[in-house]
């Protein structure tokens, strides 16, 4: 378990696949609940080489303030705990190689900066309440191999969402909430071609939202636009 410096706290953090401690070699596969939280040191935080993380835990890094760069998920990662990195700066989130990752934790994600896109695994299988509430940058949200179950208020004020993307035949039972104040410019919900339902989740969304119903080869990340 990763708990916190071990020195003192620079500018980069690597979270490393293991770590040595008298003599011996451990793997790291959580960090521990509030190891870094409020910590203004850090600028830089990479997680790439971590390949025995399976547990992010509540408030790891909540606001971290300073923090700006891409945050990635690595493979092995399970479970991200409530409010994980709620309140960082991150420039963007990259899940995309999260294959393993099951728990997004309540507010996980809650008022980052990020922006441009966010694709949710098709292993997740829970978002919690609010947990990407305040993603004010947040343009384009790929939710078409998300099969699981979402909280609460997940995507509250996502204010310049433009693009969510559908990949079920049938809609899927959204709490009425999922996107209160979210995309308040307009957008559009892409879903299969044939697929039903949609007009319901279509009244979750601000007026200016329209549907497409496109082949679902057109609506994966890589092509969209």
């Amino acid at each position: 378990v990763l708990a916190g410096w071990a020195g003192a706290p620079q500018a980069s953090l690597k979270v490393p696949a293991t770590v040595s401690n008298g003599g011996g070699s451990y793997r790291v596969t959580e960090v521990a609940p509030h190891a870094f939280e409020a910590d203004g040191a850090i600028k830089n935080l990479y997680l790439s080489g971590a390949d025995n993380l399976t547990e992010i835990g509540a408030y790891a890094f909540a606001h971290c303030d300073n923090i700006n760069n891409i945050l990635t998920i690595p493979a092995n990662v399970v479970r991200i705990g409530a409010c994980a990195f709620m309140g960082a700066r991150f420039s963007a989130l990259n899940l995309q190689g999260a294959a393993r990752l099951t728990t997004i934790g309540i507010m996980a994600f809650n008022s980052l900066k990020i922006k441009g896109e966010v694709t949710i695994p098709g292993g997740v299988t829970t978002i919690g309440s609010l947990a990407f509430e305040n993603c004010e940058y947040l343009e384009m949200l790929d939710l078409s191999a998300f099969r699981g179950t979402l909280g609460k208020y997940v995507f509250l004020n996502c204010r310049s969402l433009s693009t969510v993307i559908f990949g079920q035949a049938e809609a899927p039972e959204l709490p009425d909430n999922t996107f209160e104040d979210a995309g308040l410019s307009g957008g559009s919900i892409h879903c299969p071609k044939g697929a039903t339902g949609y007009e319901k989740v279509l009244g979750l969304f601000p007026d200016g939202w329209s549907l497409d119903y496109l082949d679902i080869h057109a609506v994966t990340v890589n092509d969209a636009v």
